[in-house]
This record gives C-alpha cells, structure tokens and sequence, in this order.
C-alpha cells in the first residue's frame, strides 16, 4: 500500500465528463456515414472536374443573360439612404428561367426583397452541354447605388453604407 500526499488529491480532481452545450449536441459518427459523406465529396470533385475538362474541350456553352430586369429602389431604402450590392445565387432551370434565388451575402437587409424580385425575372440562353440544355448555378451581384436626387441621404444615421462587394476569383 501506497501513501499519498493530501496534495495530490487537491492538484488534480476524479475526471468526470462535463455536459457543456458544446459537446452535449455532439453524436457519434458511424464509419459507414464518414465513407458515405466521402464518397459524396469525391464524387462532387470528379463532377467539377468533368464539368472543367467539357468547358476547356468546348462541349459547353458558357452562360449568357437575355432578359435583364433592374431592381426597383424601395421607398423606405430610399429615404433612409441606404446603399449595397447584394449577391445571391440563382439556380437557372433547363429553360433559361431562374428557378430558385437565394441571398449569400447583402451589406443591406432591407434591399434583399427587392433584389430577389428583380432576378427571379431574368432569363438566360440555355447552357448546353454537347448539344442537351442543363440546369447550372451561376452567382450574381445586384448592386443598389442611390440616383444623383437622393445622394445627399447616402451614409445617413440609420442608413446602409457602399462597400464594394468582393471580385470573384478567376481561375
């Protein structure tokens, strides 16, 4: 039998797990799911990559708009002076039809509706791909910049500020 110094037990406590909100939401991944979710992950790589050998071989067409609605100012932007580019994603059906939008980022909530009302009416030029329309995803930027009228407002109290949205990296 061992003896031990009363500080020994002071210095370090029994372990017992804590329930945090951290770790309490955590659940436990099976090796099938990890398999499953690299599997998707591969495959989603080997589709950008045939999809980049098709644009770089010349079987694609690239993307082109036909129809552009500009976005009506709302009032309220308006008059508050709010100003900035909100960039959504649009997801263009085989037809050209902007079937689904959505907002990535916006410097201005209150310009969002807008936005997504006038995308929701562009049209695009079918993407083909070795002659066969297909679906595509493309990002866009609408920018809301205040008519000379209203520039006096812009950088009011409660008013959203320009800032230049981020450039798209080419590859």
């Amino acid at each position: 039998m061992s003896r031990r110094l009363a500080t020994e037990w002071t210095e370090r406590p029994p372990r017992t797990p804590l329930r945090t909100a951290r770790n309490s939401s955590r659940r436990r991944v099976s090796n099938r799911s990890v398999r499953i979710r690299n599997d998707v992950r591969a495959l989603a790589a080997s589709a950008i990559v045939f999809a980049a050998a098709a644009v770089a071989s010349g079987d694609v067409s690239p993307p082109r708009k036909i129809k552009h609605v500009s976005p009506i100012y709302p009032l309220e932007s308006l008059e508050r002076g709010d100003e900035g580019a909100v960039i959504l994603e649009l997801t263009v059906a085989r037809s050209g039809a902007v079937e689904r939008a959505r907002v990535l980022r916006s410097e201005c909530s209150r310009l969002d509706s807008a936005a997504l009302a006038a995308v929701r009416q562009w049209r695009f030029e079918s993407v083909r791909v070795n002659g066969t329309p297909i679906p595509f995803t493309v990002v866009s930027t609408v920018p809301f910049r205040l008519p000379p009228p209203y520039k006096s407002r812009a950088g009011g109290v409660d008013a959203c500020k320009w800032r230049e949205p981020p450039t798209p990296v080419r590859q």
